[in-house]
Parts: structure tokens; sequence; C-alpha cells
């Protein structure tokens, strides 16, 4: 370059990968929750007792083993603050951030069951 600032639209800004979060036509909702732990974006979680979102733990016996929603972005448990997440919708399995031992679609539906996320694969 010849030390002139580049015209609009004339800088490589990396490269962009689509991905199909949602797996059908069921209202998409959100709400907001403190952080309480770590998590990924899409990553699976639930309310703790004292009413922060953390990650789902399907073994626990504490309330954590039941998922409430899919975190809309990653957040850490150091900056603190709210992060969004979905709480209902249809949501493609292959997309979302699970705990290791939900590896099959049965058991991921079955994680959310009676909530108004439905988990689907893409047809």
């Amino acid at each position: 370059m010849n030390g002139h600032t580049p015209f609009a639209g004339n800088v490589d800004l990396g490269s962009y990968a689509q991905v199909q979060l949602f797996a059908g036509s069921a209202d998409v909702v959100t709400d907001n929750f403190p952080v309480g732990g770590n998590l990924a974006q899409y990553e699976v979680f639930v309310v703790n007792a004292a009413g922060a979102a953390v990650p789902h733990a399907p073994a626990a016996s504490d309330g954590t083993e039941k998922a409430v929603g899919i975190a809309l972005y990653a957040v850490t448990q150091a900056a603190g603050g709210r992060v969004a997440g979905y709480i209902g919708g249809d949501f493609n399995h292959e997309v979302l951030v699970w705990h290791s031992s939900l590896d099959t679609l049965a058991k991921r539906k079955a994680a959310f069951l009676r909530t108004n996320i439905a988990i689907k694969s893409l047809l």
C-alpha cells in the first residue's frame, strides 16, 4: 500500500460461515439472566438456585440437570453481567454446545422436555 487509507469495503475482514441455528418455524423467545458460569455461544444452560445461568449438568441432582435455555453469545463468569438466552423455538441440535454425555438426538431432545424449546435435526 502507499500509506493512504483504503476505500470503504476494500479491507479483508476475514471469513464468515453461516450457521443454520433454527430448525423450524416456532416463535423464537428470548430472556436474559445473570451470569453464573462461563458459557460458549449457543451453549445449553440451566438456571441455578441463585437464579444465574450456568452450563447444563445432566447428571446433577440440584436442579441444574434441567436445561432451560441456549446462550446467544459467549460470556465469562469473571465478566459478570447478564446473558441473553433463547427460551423458546426450534433449534438445530448439531449447532448447539452440549454436555459431553448428550451425544444423541434423543438425549438432546430429552434435555428440553416440557420446555418451549424443541430440538430437531435438519432435513
